[in-house]
């Protein structure tokens, strides 16, 4: 039981190094950086609810129709 243990103990810090390793690495992005990804997220978002909407209402039309 111990030997589980330690293995899964090992398994956990070797995985927050790494964690640690891919934030020491990342870095704050600039606004134009920021500004670009808030477009592309918010017009993704957008997509995908006017898609959700029609494929929403597609559906109400054919099963009461």
């Amino acid at each position: 039981m111990s030997e589980m243990i330690d293995k899964y103990w090992n398994k956990l810090v070797e995985m927050i190094y790494e964690w640690r390793s891919i934030l020491n690495k990342a870095s704050k992005p600039s606004p134009e950086e920021l500004s670009a990804i808030m477009k592309v997220v918010g017009l993704a978002t957008i997509i995908i609810g006017v898609l959700a909407y029609v494929i929403r209402l597609l559906a109400v039309l054919f099963l009461f129709s």
